[in-house]
């Protein structure tokens, strides 16, 4: 049996899409800001309650969250680098 598993927010979709949402297994209680420092790649990020995501690179300008489940493309500029700075970007979006 593993360590159990915690969720930390990430923001909320544009459209009513649902929400991100990190999963962290750790024996202990993360600290939020840990977990929002780490690589956005390195992290295992889920669409609501439906599936995890795959974080693709696309170009030089951008990448793309994709739903394994519902198959939803979030696109997200390249320069965003942790799950701090993805939470900064959907906090901003319209």
């Amino acid at each position: 049996m593993g360590a159990p598993v915690h969720s930390i927010g990430i923001g909320t979709l544009p459209d009513n899409e649902g929400t991100l949402t990190a999963l962290v297994q750790d024996w202990h209680e993360p600290k939020e800001e840990a977990v929002l420092a780490t690589a956005i790649e390195a992290e295992t990020l889920t669409h609501g309650n439906c599936s995890k995501l795959d974080f693709v690179r696309i170009s030089d300008a951008k990448n793309v969250l994709c739903c394994k489940h519902c198959m939803l493309r979030i696109t997200i500029p390249s320069n965003l680098k942790t799950l701090g700075d993805l939470k900064g970007f959907f906090a901003t979006s319209p």
